[in-house]
This record gives C-alpha cells, sequence and structure tokens, in this order.
C-alpha cells in the first residue's frame, strides 16, 4: 500500500506493492486495474468488479501513525472486497523493522 518510492528503498520480503492511490479503477491507468486483477485475484468487466477468486490481502505500510493501508482498505471494501479476505498489519514497516526482522529493496518488475 506504500508510495512506490518508499516501496523501491525497503521492504518486506515477497511483499507485492499496490499503491493506495492505485486502488479506485482509473480507465486512464489500465496498468493499476490490471496488478489488481493479477495480484488479488480482482476482475472488472462491463463497469463492475468480481470477487470470486480473490485472494486474501495482507495490508501494511510504514507505520502505525501511517494512514495509507487504511485508505486502501476503505477503497478496497468500498468496491466491494470481501472484508474477511483483508488482514491489516498495523505496526507496518516500522514495527517490522525495530523487531529486527529481514528487509529487502522493493522490485517494482
Amino acid at each position: 500500500m506504500r508510495r512506490e518510492e518508499w516501496f523501491e528503498m525497503v521492504t518486506i520480503p515477497s511483499a507485492i506493492n499496490i499503491p493506495y492511490t492505485n486502488i479506485a479503477y482509473d480507465e486512464d491507468f489500465l496498468e493499476d486495474t490490471q496488478k489488481l486483477e493479477t495480484t488479488y485475484g480482482i476482475t472488472y468487466k462491463d463497469g463492475k468488479y468480481g470477487f470470486k477468486n480473490v485472494k486474501t490481502a495482507v495490508m501494511f505500510c510504514n507505520g502505525a501513525w501511517c494512514t495509507q493501508s487504511a485508505k486502501a482498505i476503505k477503497e478496497l471494501l468500498k468496491i466491494g472486497y470481501p472484508k474477511e479476505k483483508i488482514l491489516w498489519y498495523r505496526g507496518g514497516l516500522q514495527e517490522w523493522m525495530n523487531m529486527g526482522f529481514t528487509t529487502i529493496r522493493g522490485d517494482l518488475k
């Protein structure tokens, strides 16, 4: 859910970044919608979202003080993403690093 430049600097291993600003459908940025489909299993057809095969999404942002995950979760719920498929690591990257867990540079490929 973090901004791309922050994700590139450091992230949790195996994290896939979808910035919170890329959740809402925008026909000018179809690659964002395609990444949602690929990553979460959301479908979008004829102006409607489908959630039949969605994955459980674990959201995290920069730290407990950061609002990016909360904004993304609100957007996902607004489009109909099942709330039972959303997990939120509220401590975010800051808590992860404070605990001494492994971090890596983000890969946006």
